[in-house]
């Protein structure tokens, strides 16, 4: 769901008061995906990618923790240019280290490991 451009994910279980948090997370640009579906997700990314287990993994800088918080935010990479007034290509740069130092395989190895790190919201 997520690389189908999905801002937020829940369980059909969810309550009216995680429905609510959910609505005014996405709506202000946020992400947001329950509890239960990002420990399904983590555990079953972990057991599909060996590079998220990987302890030689670097940390991110700030610049890049704020760009993947944006990533997360699901803005295209003009638009996290645009909004950080810094050049396209800088922005592609920064993605690709992103990329390597988390050993993320697609979009939704970075949001995990922006859960994992407490980048992004996750709520129960």
């Amino acid at each position: 769901m997520v690389d189908a451009g999905a801002n937020g994910y829940s369980t059909k279980e969810i309550n009216i008061d995680e429905l609510q948090l959910m609505l005014s997370t996405v709506l202000d640009g946020g992400f947001y995906i329950s509890k239960e579906v990002s420990h399904w997700l983590s555990k079953d990314f972990k057991r599909t990618n060996k590079h998220f287990d990987n302890k030689l993994r670097e940390e991110l800088s700030e610049h890049e923790v704020e760009i993947l918080v944006l990533l997360c935010g699901q803005l295209s990479s003009k638009e996290i240019a645009d909004k950080l007034k810094i050049s396209y290509r800088t922005v592609q740069t920064h993605r690709l280290k992103i990329t390597e130092k988390t050993g993320a395989m697609n979009a939704v190895g970075l949001v995990l490991y922006a859960i994992e790190k407490g980048y992004i919201l996750v709520t129960k």
